[in-house]
Order: structure tokens, then sequence, then C-alpha cells
């Protein structure tokens, strides 16, 4: 929330308890002549909402499960056309006859 949490030379990072949103870490350094710079990083825990790409991910699944559908639907067109005209099933083409 834009308040420092950890001041000092060093600290060790907890796991945040919120995991519904991702969190933004922020280092701030200032030397000892006033002088001061920020870096920021968008981060999360894999695996739950707080993971930036966890929300990217949540319609690809639909997507994949189409392909595997329509790739299945095909392979049996297939597979039935194939069986159909190398079973003796298929009727010939008729032709016309001159007279």
């Amino acid at each position: 929330d834009e308040e420092p949490v950890m001041t000092g030379w060093s600290r060790q990072l907890q796991r945040p308890e919120d995991l519904s949103a991702p969190h933004t870490l922020m280092l701030e350094v200032t030397d000892n002549d006033g002088a001061s710079d920020t870096i920021s990083v968008v981060f999360g825990v894999q695996d739950t909402p707080s993971d930036p790409s966890y929300v990217a991910d949540e319609g690809d699944g639909l997507l994949v499960i189409f392909a595997i559908v329509g790739a299945s639907v095909l392979a049996l067109f297939l597979l039935f056309a194939l069986f159909r005209r190398y079973s003796g099933e298929a009727t010939s083409i008729p032709k016309w006859k001159r007279e």
C-alpha cells in the first residue's frame, strides 16, 4: 500500500498473506548525499491468483479443448473416409457411355 514495510541493510522476504492480487516490490536506495533511486517489480506466488501470469492463462484451457476436439473430429472423418474408400462399400463414379 505504498508504505515502507522494511528498512535497513538487509531483510528476508516473507510469503504474502493475501494471494488474491499481484504484489509490487519496490526497492529505494538512498546514498549518504541524499540522492535516491527506485526500482519496482510486480510479482505473485506461482499458481495462485496473485501470479500475474495466472490470470492470463484462464482462457487458454478452453482454446486447447476446442483444438483437441476439432483435431479428433477431423481424424475420425479421415479414418471413416479411408475405411469407406478401401472397404469396397464406396460406389464407383458413373461414366457416360457413347452411343
